[in-house]
């Protein structure tokens, strides 16, 4: 039987996921009343919410970065492969191998 590393990711969303439950749990088993247990689930959601916001838009900036960043990389190489081409095909154009 092969054994299966766990991944950060996975691991990430295990510890999330669980937090999130025992964080419900928790509220709902609270010894107080159902309008402030709901006000405060209220709460909890807008401020996940939010955070959930902000981490995407945080991802969508550094997936911008990185694609910027991968064509400047891409550009100079391809840059790099025309000026070798032309300096192969200057170095050809010396050599005359028609003969006269």
């Amino acid at each position: 039987m092969s054994e299966r590393k766990f991944e950060i990711a996975e691991f990430s969303l295990g510890l999330f996921v669980g937090a999130v439950i025992g964080g419900v749990a928790g509220m709902l088993l609270a010894p107080q009343a159902g309008t402030d247990t709901r006000r405060k689930i209220h709460d909890w959601a807008a401020d996940t919410t939010q955070s959930a916001a902000q981490l995407v838009d945080n991802a969508k900036k550094a997936l911008e970065q990185a694609s910027t960043k991968a064509e400047e990389v891409l550009g100079l190489q391809e840059k790099g492969i025309k000026k070798k081409l032309d300096e192969i095909r200057h170095e050809l154009e010396r050599y005359d191998l028609s003969g006269s």
